[in-house]
């Protein structure tokens, strides 16, 4: 029982320390990134011009939900192995197989949503209707934190899963 009680410990220690850390750093880096380009915050349109928004946001949908899926998987796995604990994987699946489509499907599902999102939006809005940048910039580091968050909670219980010891 002490063990189980040690356990819960290292992982409560390891999702507070890496949900603080992914979560601040995207959230000023995906703020501070595209309000420093924009030369005009008045003029920024979604996906036309000069300044458009679709840039940032677009890779960051992408990539930031694979990264951090990536990186929570691979050391959540490390910290479960280490507590001598076994991994049970899908049938037909390694340890990185099922950790790149795990986070390949977090940023193609995410990408996808934050495309439709977009071009629904675009669509009901006048065509010559420009965003302030600024608060473009805000949105976008208020949800780069909230992805964050939601993706590495969700890497770590999905290898809370996959161990032996542990219910579902």
């Amino acid at each position: 029982m002490q063990q189980y009680d040690e356990q819960d410990a290292v992982w409560r220690k390891f999702t507070r320390k890496n949900l603080l850390l992914c979560t601040l750093i995207n959230l000023v880096l995906n703020t501070w990134r595209p309000y420093s380009n924009y030369q005009n915050s008045n003029a920024v349109r979604l996906f036309h011009g000069q300044y458009c928004f679709a840039r940032f946001v677009l890779p960051m949908a992408f990539l930031l939900p694979f990264i951090i899926t990536f990186d929570m998987l691979k050391k959540s796995m490390a910290i479960a192995e280490r507590g001598g604990n076994d991994l049970m994987f899908p049938a037909r699946s390694s340890k990185y197989r099922f950790i790149f489509r795990v986070a390949a499907i977090n940023g193609t599902t995410t990408l996808v949503a934050i495309l439709l999102f977009m071009l629904c939006v675009d669509v009901s809005l006048p065509e010559s209707y420009c965003f302030d940048g600024r608060l473009l910039s805000i949105l976008m580091g208020s949800l780069a934190g909230i992805l964050a968050m939601f993706f590495t909670l969700y890497a770590i219980k999905k290898v809370r899963r996959l161990l032996w010891s542990l219910p579902e």
